[in-house]
């Protein structure tokens, strides 16, 4: 397809709806998509609003984006940049020009770390409240990757309403303490395929948003123990949560790590009786938890468990469910699709014998680890 003509010295009349997406999977794709219009982006000028700009480099190419962004670009809200090791200096280009950013994505960010340039630029955005780094585990200067994040969260934090993390394996103290001292304002907070160094979440300092989040998320966090974690969050670290799910404690890569343990990390022990010090959760979901990681959350008061993978036999689970002392409050149980029908209702008769007023089985298999 050829190259993008020049952009037009004029602007054109404004669409008659709003385009919602721009979406360049092929950087040789030149044309933006809305329900009634279908124009090149080289004629499409202010007053278009663009919500989404979804660039992802293939083949080595780079899109001819950056001309017609002087234009568009404050009109971006949404922006989601999947890197591929592209060319950062072009990507760098294009957040800048789009500063009026409210949500950033960016996938296979890594190295876009290994510089100041991605957090400096990210700083510059008075509007952004959503920051999602996404990107599979690595190891590579991991340490002063978590660096430039600290450095990102001293200056920008108070402004974050969303932040997700993937893909660190070294996230230690400073970290932490930039991020319960400095994100104050965070409503949804979610960690993917990270490392935990050993001791390194504050575990009885009040974190800043305790006021304001809403939705926490933990997935595969190597070193983060289901017993550390349950007294965290009893004790009211995290504020009061209406949501939190869990999956993959203490695991790297799939592979459990119960019986090789580092010097220096917290080891797992029986649960300690926790004293509940903040309202009741509206809903708790776990995934692939072991059976003492089990023992620790079911002291959560919780009104819903959505409970997928268990290394537990199910006459287990059934009986400690049957008991009020596990998940106290619940009202409200889900189990994945695969129990059958014999064990479904052995749960249903436990359950609904203590005052559970809902069982399902209705949640998919590995919802959370995917």
């Amino acid at each position: 397809m050829p190259s993008l003509p020049a952009a037009p010295e004029h602007p054109v009349a404004p669409l008659r709806r709003y385009v919602t997406s721009l979406c360049l999977e092929d950087p040789s794709v030149s044309l933006i998509r809305s329900s009634r219009t279908c124009k090149r982006l080289a004629n499409i000028c202010v007053p278009t609003l663009f919500h989404t700009i979804k660039y992802t480099e293939q083949r080595g190419q780079i899109v001819h984006l950056l001309d017609y962004l002087v234009i568009t670009g404050r009109f971006v809200k949404h922006l989601k940049l999947e890197c591929d090791w592209a060319d950062r200096r072009t990507l760098l280009e294009i957040v800048k020009r789009c500063s009026n950013l409210r949500s950033l994505t960016v996938i296979n960010y890594g190295h876009m770390l290994d510089s100041p340039d991605l957090p400096a630029a990210i700083m510059l955005l008075p509007d952004l409240t959503e920051l999602r780094l996404m990107g599979p585990m690595d190891h590579s200067n991991s340490i002063h990757r978590s660096t430039m994040l600290e450095q990102l969260l001293g200056s920008h934090g108070d402004k974050l309403r969303s932040l997700t993390i993937s893909g660190l394996a070294r996230l230690g103290k400073a970290f932490f303490a930039s991020l319960s001292r400095d994100a104050r304002r965070l409503v949804e907070l979610e960690f993917r395929d990270i490392g935990i160094l050993p001791r390194s979440l504050p575990e009885s300092t009040t974190w800043a948003c305790a006021g304001h989040l809403q939705s926490l998320t933990f997935i595969r966090c190597d070193r983060l123990y289901a017993n550390v974690f349950t007294k965290m969050l009893a004790s009211g670290v995290f504020g009061h949560p209406q949501k939190v799910s869990l999956s993959d404690f203490d695991t790297y890569q799939g592979v459990r790590k119960l019986s090789d343990w580092d010097p220096d990390d917290i080891l797992p022990r029986p649960p300690a009786h926790r004293e509940w010090t903040i309202p009741t959760l509206d809903t708790l979901e776990f995934d692939f938890l072991a059976t003492w990681e089990m023992e620790s959350l079911q002291l959560v008061h919780t009104k819903k468990v959505f409970l997928s993978r268990v290394t537990e036999t199910r006459e287990k689970i059934i009986q400690q469910l049957a008991h009020k002392t596990s998940f106290p409050e619940l009202v409200e149980l889900h189990v994945t699709t695969d129990w059958n029908d014999q064990d479904f209702i052995e749960l249903q008769r436990v359950c609904s014998a203590r005052g559970v007023r809902k069982i399902m089985r209705d949640w998919p298999l590995a919802c959370l680890g995917r």
